[in-house]
């Protein structure tokens, strides 16, 4: 059984840690995108589809994290911008499948490029990322499948 880590100081707050990063991440992403209109979760939604091929919605959106409701509106713009294709799967005519389109192929190359040349700035080992992406994967996964112990009460106003 392990032992739960004293919080000693905000700065020491896991949690404090990985939102700050995030948004680290997307002010990067946003300045590397410059003013394209190309977001952090539209290169998500290419990375994903390249690496993955065809999807239906809800199967991105668990993919990446993103409630479907939320992704839906996003995939709409990005298949009316030429990015993705949206298809009905032959199979089950329900279901509507999201692929790569051949611009969407060359505006993730391009953005890739740009992410990289960003990346070799910041001078991180590349087994120091390996290691901590491989940490934070793990503490996601058992988030994502743990409940708190005690769930706080509403606090009685004096």
């Amino acid at each position: 059984m392990t032992k739960t880590p004293t919080i000693s100081t905000f700065d020491a707050l896991l949690c404090y840690n990985v939102y700050a990063l995030n948004l680290a991440f997307g002010r990067f992403y946003q300045s590397a995108f410059g003013e394209t209109g190309f977001t952090y979760p539209k290169f998500l939604v290419l990375k994903v589809l390249s690496e993955e091929g065809a999807l239906s919605l809800s199967d991105l959106s668990a993919r990446i994290g993103v409630e479907p409701n939320t992704l839906s509106p996003m995939v709409k713009k990005m298949s009316g911008f030429g990015l993705i294709d949206r298809m009905r799967d032959s199979q089950d005519e329900r279901r509507v499948l999201l692929t790569l389109k051949p611009f969407g192929e060359a505006v993730l190359e391009e953005a890739s490029e740009v992410v990289a040349a960003g990346w070799d700035e910041l001078g991180l080992d590349e087994a120091a990322v390996a290691a901590t992406n491989e940490l934070l994967s793990n503490a996601r996964k058992r988030l994502e499948v743990t409940s708190p112990k005690r769930i706080m009460k509403q606090p009685k106003r004096p």
